[in-house]
């Protein structure tokens, strides 16, 4: 699409003095490392923003269904497991559930290697799809609290450093620290729950 939008003579005609500026600087091997790092920083970010809609969503699943704080499928895996272990152990004890309640109170239900991995499994594959899919929900908060104009501008911003040879910091992005400290979280959670007696 943008080669056909370039080939356009108007678009050229307009753009002749900003490509014969640009086209000296992209003969240079730091130039252009420079410039595709940027484009790759910027397009990450739809990665990042996939990683934290997932996150959010998990958590939203195990406040919703657990009464907890899950912030990933490591962490819901085994606390959903849990809990399915503990209602089929209730449900099936010979006394009855009141009894069973009671029973499974006293002696916790062991979860099983099974229940748990395949649990934790199908948790990690819909979280992978959650975060293909994570933009029909993500950018409409994304672009109604201005996330995505304030990361474009900031990004065009930084290429017209660039191509005036201003600067050479480059375009930052914060989203992956943020899916980062999410996925810390979550070890961290997963850690404090084996630790936990």
């Amino acid at each position: 699409m943008a080669e056909t939008i370039l080939a356009s003579p108007y678009v050229r005609s307009a753009l002749a003095e900003t490509f014969e500026t640009v086209s000296h600087r992209t003969d240079r091997p730091e130039f252009r490392e420079r410039l595709e790092r940027m484009v790759a920083t910027y397009t990450e970010t739809r990665a990042a923003a996939a990683e934290i809609t997932a996150a959010m969503i998990t958590m939203a699943a195990g406040a919703a269904t657990l009464k907890q704080l899950t912030p990933g499928a490591m962490v819901l895996g085994p606390a959903l497991a849990g809990v399915i272990a503990y209602d089929t152990a209730i449900a099936s004890f010979p006394f009855g559930p009141t009894l069973g309640a009671l029973w499974y109170a006293l002696f916790p239900v062991a979860v099983s290697p099974a229940l748990l991995l395949g649990v934790t499994g199908g948790l990690m594959v819909a979280a992978a799809i959650v975060a293909a899919f994570s933009g029909i929900l993500a950018d409409p908060v994304q672009r109604s609290v201005g996330l995505h104009r304030r990361r474009l501008v900031r990004f065009i911003d930084a290429l017209e450093t660039q191509f005036n040879g201003e600067n050479r910091r480059g375009f930052f992005a914060r989203d992956h620290y943020v899916a980062r400290l999410l996925t810390l979280f979550e070890l961290l959670s997963g850690i404090y729950r084996l630790a936990k007696p």
